[in-house]
């Protein structure tokens, strides 16, 4: 019936918001975008639809993980964003993306991390957590 038809529709767009189905019309750069956000469900979507990971910028040449890995020095320990960060970063690097590429400046994506959290932030606990992961400066 409709009525079958609309809740399975509605079923299957929230296994893609929750990342257990894959979400075959996202693009590159809405995947880039999740991951800015920390948004672990809607990247594993997008991963398990097989989008790259071996992603570039333009301009300073930084890669899927120089964003997702970005703002982690400067996230309150413990709180769900640096929870999500983790888990982005985690997904990605499961998927294949190269831990420890250098952009233009040769910085790797935790290199960058500890930049933009300046002085004092090796002993964040997500560098920690990066660490575990794989990431090296």
């Amino acid at each position: 019936t409709i009525k079958e038809s609309r809740q399975r529709a509605e079923d299957y767009a929230e296994r893609v918001r929750t990342g257990r189905a894959a979400d075959w019309k996202m693009t590159s750069a809405e995947l880039l975008r999740h991951v800015a956000e920390c948004n672990p469900g809607r990247v594993e979507a997008g991963l398990k639809a097989q989008l790259p990971v071996f992603l570039r910028t333009s301009e300073m040449r930084f890669t899927i993980l120089h964003d997702a890995c970005r703002d982690a020095c400067l996230d309150e320990p413990g709180s769900e964003r640096a929870q999500n960060r983790v888990e982005v970063v985690r997904l990605l690097c499961e998927a294949r993306a190269n831990k420890n590429a250098v952009d233009m400046k040769d910085r790797t994506p935790l290199d960058y991390a500890l930049e933009v959290g300046g002085p004092g932030t090796r002993r964040h606990p997500s560098v920690r957590a990066l660490r575990k992961l794989g990431l090296r400066t």
